[in-house]
């Protein structure tokens, strides 16, 4: 799935539903999502895994799950930053992807006006998660045509097994 995602907060990320559907509230919002470690937190519960983005604006978000090959050989020639090896559980078989501030009770209204998107028929489990910044510097400066433009935030979700060891993080990581 390739899908353009705008931000406000200068933060991305992929996310259990179920597993955030306690934020009800601004008061909860708040509590689980202003700080870094707050943010990592979540993710060391595998709830999602987020990641700033550097600033704000429209960005290219591709999620390949359980691919043959993470990425393309163009593809990883053109990795600016990456981070590896996050832990995501899947409870109810779909994903949310987008800016987190949307997450929990503001969910159906953000899906309604097109700010996140869901990833449907993913099946329960743990998934070991690496998301890579390809910039492709020819498109952008115009010397490739935008549909060929290979700039994106690429997903890699691959099935584990349930007790996989998983770095515990102390803040949010950063691609931008």
């Amino acid at each position: 799935m390739r899908k353009v995602i705008a931000t406000e907060i200068g933060t991305l990320g992929i996310w259990d539903s179920l597993s955030l559907s306690f934020i009800n509230s601004e008061e909860k919002y708040k509590k689980n999502f202003v700080t870094g470690k707050d943010i990592a937190n979540l993710m060391n519960k595998g709830f999602g895994v987020f990641w700033n983005t550097g600033g704000d604006g429209h960005f290219v978000i591709d999620i390949r799950v359980n691919p043959e090959h993470d990425l393309l050989p163009a593809e990883e020639e053109m990795i600016e930053m990456e981070t590896r090896n996050h832990k995501l559980v899947v409870t109810g078989g779909s994903l949310t992807v987008g800016s987190p501030e949307t997450a929990g009770s503001m969910e159906e209204k953000a899906l309604a006006e097109g700010y996140i998107a869901k990833l449907e028929n993913i099946a329960p489990g743990t998934y070991k998660v690496d998301v890579y910044f390809v910039y492709d510097n020819e498109a952008v400066e115009g010397n490739k045509p935008a549909e060929e433009d290979l700039t994106a935030n690429i997903v890699i979700l691959k099935k584990v097994p349930e007790d996989t060891n998983f770095e515990e993080l102390w803040d949010i990581p950063s691609l931008g």
